[in-house]
């Protein structure tokens, strides 16, 4: 086997809802498995400017100013105590008296008790398989969960051990170790999708869950990829999966998640039959949601929380696969030793750390740093993709209107293997870190390293069009030439849109309350056109909340002044609920929703649930009889 072999691992690890990718490619041995690809050359001094000429119209540009983190409006609720280990005493009755080592379970200076232990094995997203118990003497437990039940008199010690269960395979790369991290920060990164699940697809997918409605920006909607039909009630298997075309690929693979459903599968989706990981943490969550004492043992008892389970398991995973190789040899020259690693891929999603509040971000600082420097030799080879797919939607924070800008606005921080910083790649990487960025320039990206990057040593920053998703760009490689890039040339919903417009507050006027009884109309028309108005509450006006015209910040322009652009929020009557932001745009005095979508600002909990489509679940107040 010619050539030289260089490993890399790539990991994504989002903090809102937490994703990890570790991904190790093989550059002479990993082959374009598609040559449906346009590529297009550019001058290697090009840097992706648009000439200044004359507006035309207020979303032209992208205004944008880096947020303060220390902002006044919310710097009453950042919580710098790190509380919850400080305040909590373990229960030291509920330590298990086990351990697990080579898939052995072995007492551990412990006499009078009788143990059985038992696998808990993957079915599918909602589903495990326990195995039957067995006595721990002479029996080994080959799988990555081993639930353990210990007996004395009347004393119960009850664990469930993690392992990282190997799958017999011959690793396809060569493992050169780097030593570590210059992250690069992306503070104008976007999101295209209301919550987790439409940006997720667009990640991992590169498929579309909501119209990309641009009314505002006199631009045809731009429909979604997907049908509800076609997203939840099939299956996709028949869909290209980034996690599924690593494994593919040859990459041991790895997925955590801890929320009720899987974000393929939420709320009742079909998923994939496909088991989509070798090593997946679904059973331990499962099994831990339906027994409330071994929760406990695992969390709360001993001061933990459901994303040090996560982070444990993960770790386990990137020192996993060990195995040492003879040295490859090609006329007679060593060109390289892989000391023991399996390309690998894994996706973590840490739901609970932030999905209804931020409090636990706080929490959870020490843990991931703590994660980050006991594996930094398994991780100073890798991509690291660390981001969140949006920012707050719930919590005090998110009320403000600096949440309300975040929420849009989800961070992402890009880490390459040392041997690639401070080249060509690197500083393009640094300078596409000031333009406008995207959940579809992740897809392409993480397509870029798995099928195009590896034949040239990942040195190509030449930009590509991508067929499989031609809305998004290489982070790795230069934007395109000419191209603007605002959420008028990006697929961006003008909701979302994170570019800083001027605004003047409108107020005291008859246009803020013909603003809302038109919005308050139009959200009721949305339930009744989709014929479920009469299970939901009457949608009427209550307040409007705010008016916000957007205007102009210099005279160079040609803009009319017969066409106004608003953005509004107001909040419903009762017995409905819900406080909504929609823009609105008025044209020769004709008023016209600037967004298909409205935004739902406050939480909504379980008052949506009569909705069998989760679009309309924060929209409608179930009446009493629908839930």
């Amino acid at each position: 086997m010619a050539g030289l072999w260089v490993l890399y691992s790539f990991i994504v690890i989002g903090l809102l809802y937490y994703v990890c990718y570790n991904v190790f490619i093989d550059n002479a041995n990993t082959k374009p498995y598609s040559n449906s690809v346009e590529v297009i050359g550019m001058n290697e001094a090009a840097n992706n400017t648009v000439e200044d000429s004359k507006l035309s119209d207020v979303f032209d540009t992208c205004p944008f100013e880096l947020p303060d983190p220390w902002d006044s409006t919310i710097l009453k609720y950042v919580d710098v105590k790190y509380g919850f280990l400080k305040d909590c005493a373990p229960n030291i009755t509920l330590q298990p008296i086990t351990e697990l080592k080579n898939a052995t379970v072995i007492i551990k200076e412990h006499e009078g008790f009788s143990c059985e232990a038992r696998c808990i094995n993957y079915v599918d997203d909602s589903n495990y398989e326990a195995t039957g118990w067995k006595s721990i003497e002479k029996n080994e437990f080959k799988c990555d969960f081993v639930e353990t039940s210990c007996k004395s008199n009347s004393t119960t010690n009850r664990f469930i051990h993690t392992q990282i269960s190997e799958q017999t395979a011959l690793p396809r790369t060569v493992n050169f170790l780097l030593h570590g991290m210059e992250a690069i920060e992306f503070r104008k990164f976007n999101k295209v999708g209301s919550n987790s699940r439409p940006n997720a697809f667009v990640t991992l997918l590169g498929k579309t869950t909501e119209a990309v409605v641009r009314t505002q920006m006199k631009l045809q909607t731009i429909e979604a990829d997907l049908t509800y039909k076609q997203l939840c009630k099939q299956y996709l298997d028949d869909y290209p999966y980034i996690p599924l075309e690593y494994m593919k690929a040859g990459y041991k693979t790895f997925g955590g998640e801890d929320y009720v459903a899987s974000v393929l599968n939420y709320p009742d989706c079909y998923g994939m039959k496909q088991k989509q990981f070798h090593h997946i943490y679904r059973p331990f969550y499962l099994r831990l949601s339906k027994d409330d004492e071994l929760k406990s043992i695992h969390e709360k008892s001993v001061c933990r929380e459901s994303r040090n389970n996560v982070i444990d398991y993960l770790s386990k995973f990137l020192g996993s696969y060990k195995v040492k190789f003879k040295p490859v040899v090609w006329l007679s020259t060593t060109l390289a030793v892989c000391y023991g690693c399996l390309s690998k891929f894994s996706l973590s999603w840490l739901v609970d750390l932030a999905h209804d509040n931020t409090h636990d971000l706080y929490r959870a600082d020490y843990d991931l740093y703590e994660f980050f420097v006991n594996n930094r030799d398994a991780l100073n080879n890798s991509f690291i993709f660390f981001f969140g797919d949006h920012g707050p939607r719930f919590g005090s924070e998110a009320y403000t209107d600096f949440g309300k800008q975040e929420g849009n606005n989800p961070f992402l921080y890009v880490i390459i293997p040392k041997n690639l910083r401070h080249t060509t790649m690197h500083n393009q990487l640094r300078r596409n870190s000031e333009e406008l960025v995207t959940h579809h320039d992740l897809h392409s990206t993480f397509k870029d390293i798995l099928y195009y990057q590896p034949v040239s040593s990942f040195s190509n920053v030449t930009f590509m069009k991508f067929d499989s998703n031609p809305r998004g760009s290489s982070l790795l490689r230069r934007f395109e030439d000419g191209i603007r890039r605002t959420c008028k040339t990006l697929p961006i919903s003008f909701n979302y849109c994170i570019c800083q417009y001027r605004a003047e507050i409108v107020s005291g006027s008859n246009r803020t309350e013909e603003l809302g009884q038109f919005a308050a109309k139009r959200l009721s028309s949305v339930l009744e056109s989709h014929r479920v108005s009469t299970m939901c509450e009457k949608i009427s006006l209550e307040k409007v909340i705010k008016v916000e015209k957007y205007v102009l910040s210099n005279e160079n322009t040609t803009f009319s002044a017969t066409v106004n652009d608003y953005n509004l929020v107001f909040e419903v009557a009762p017995p409905a609920r819900g406080q909504f932001q929609i823009p609105i745009r008025t044209e020769r005095g004709k008023m016209k929703i600037g967004e298909e979508r409205f935004i739902r600002l406050d939480k909504y909990g379980n008052n949506g649930d009569c909705m069998a489509n989760d679009i309309l679940r924060p929209l409608c107040t179930c009446k009493n009889n629908s839930s």
